[in-house]
């Protein structure tokens, strides 16, 4: 739901630990998108369209997007302001810090309690990293575990209670 959502990314977070910061972001980013886990795990920076009327991500397999089917599209954001301003934040530094060609979800090295981008190519199983991180959120927030999978539906269900047509 959408308060699960904004528990989570109403957590004080210390920038410091950008994995924790990136992956509050990756939260409210497969809320507000609906993206399959494969998908925005894959989806490369430039492929993020924060800054026009209508936010939307390009999930397309051209641009090294991970689609069921190898299908192309262009996914139109919710309009949910707190949590549009967690996906900016976390956008706005991988912006800054990051070629347009990396990941969206990032790569993050940790050694000796210090964190890091990381240029290592990211591993073929950034699904399941998605879920293992994605519990460490739930249970900061005092949640039950819910899979991204979860978080697509929640897109759904959002959309259809707030939206007058199919085109909305």
């Amino acid at each position: 739901s959408l308060e699960d959502v904004l528990k989570i990314v109403r957590l004080k977070i210390d920038k410091d630990n950008i994995a924790l910061w990136r992956d509050q972001a990756m939260t409210a980013m497969l809320f507000l998108s609906g993206a399959r886990a494969g998908a925005a795990t894959s989806l490369p920076i430039k492929a993020v369209h924060l800054d026009t009327q209508y936010p939307n991500i390009e999930q397309k397999p051209a641009l090294g997007v991970s689609t069921k089917n190898n299908q192309s599209a262009t996914t139109f954001l919710h309009n949910i302001p707190d949590l549009l301003v967690a996906v900016r934040s976390w956008d706005e530094y991988v912006r800054k810090n990051c070629p347009q060609d990396y990941p969206w979800y990032a790569p993050i090295q940790q050694n000796w309690g210090e964190q890091r981008l990381s240029n290592i190519a990211p591993g073929e199983n950034r699904s399941t990293a998605l879920n293992r991180r994605l519990k460490i959120l739930d249970q900061a927030a005092g949640l039950s575990h819910k899979s991204p999978h979860k978080y697509r539906h929640g897109y759904a269900i959002y959309g259809l209670q707030h939206c007058q047509t199919m085109a909305q």
